[in-house]
């Protein structure tokens, strides 16, 4: 089984979800999550092509025993 995921946030700490908004984290099952980084750095280029002021970075998300990434929420404002 797989250790680690790689998941993308904004400069406010919002992580990308699979329905293609940003979301605050709190339901890990929410956010979209890619097995290798090179997938992530495509979906933030994309991003970043389609919203120039977007700050955004790949980090590597331990999973935990459900499967799913451990996540750190966003502030409450951030999503």
């Amino acid at each position: 089984m797989e250790q680690e995921v790689y998941v993308i946030r904004n400069q406010q700490g919002a992580y990308w979800s699979k329905g293609k908004e940003w979301v605050d984290g709190r339901d890990p099952r929410q956010v979209a999550r890619y097995r290798h980084r090179d997938e992530a750095v495509n979906t933030l280029v994309e991003l970043s092509a389609k919203n120039v002021d977007l700050r955004g970075r790949i980090e590597a998300a331990p999973l935990g025993e459900r499967g799913e990434p451990t996540l750190e929420p966003a502030p409450a404002s951030a999503a």
